[in-house]
């Protein structure tokens, strides 16, 4: 039975630093909480009131990988962030311009090339060569920046790619916004009847 020490330990080793670092990635942790008995993964989950007290600081980084499911599909695209990296991006300019203007004021992004500001430019890059449709939009460097408060940069890459396609985010950042603007008119509605 895992129990919230083999939790512990898997979030003991899931900071923000980069993989290449730790002994045990963290790909082989997630697979390894993922494949246990679905059974101690409840009973582990069920001792944390997660309805009252939302999900702990330590553990949202681990729970927002197994919420948007990339252990699934976690080998294939995290194995793409490190050449994504090695190739250029019409977009490298803009993003630069841009990493300051994001988080300005928290202490992980406000120094200028700082681990956080590095680490938010190499995910946005990375995902504008990956999605040459979406390509950068500045809006989604705070989805990254927030990703990256929780978890390494290959595993905010791989987060936020599931975020983009899985669950549709990606929509409100192609060049056109057309589903933004449908959920700007259903908000405006919404308030509205109230």
């Amino acid at each position: 039975m895992k129990s919230m020490n083999s939790l512990h330990s898997v979030q003991s080793n899931h900071s923000r630093r980069s993989s290449e670092t730790s002994e045990i990635s963290n790909s082989e942790q997630l697979n390894q909480l993922c494949n246990g008995n679905a059974n101690d993964i409840y009973q582990v989950w069920g001792q944390i009131d997660l309805v009252r007290k939302g999900v702990p600081t330590d553990f949202r980084g681990l729970v927002w990988q197994l919420l948007c499911n990339v252990h699934n599909n976690r080998v294939a695209v995290r194995e793409k962030y490190a050449p994504l990296l090695k190739l250029s991006s019409p977009c490298e300019k803009v993003i630069k311009r841009d990493i300051p203007r994001t988080f300005p004021e928290h202490e992980y992004f406000k120094e200028k090339d700082s681990i956080g500001q590095i680490g938010l430019f190499n995910v946005m890059k990375a995902y504008s060569v990956f999605d040459s449709e979406v390509g950068y939009c500045q809006g989604s460097a705070f989805v990254v920046g927030l990703l990256l408060l929780n978890m390494p940069e290959e595993d905010a890459f791989t987060v936020f790619q599931a975020l983009m396609y899985d669950y549709r985010l990606r929509e409100m950042f192609k060049p056109t916004m057309a589903e933004l603007g449908l959920c700007i008119y259903q908000l405006e509605c919404l308030v509205q009847v109230r």
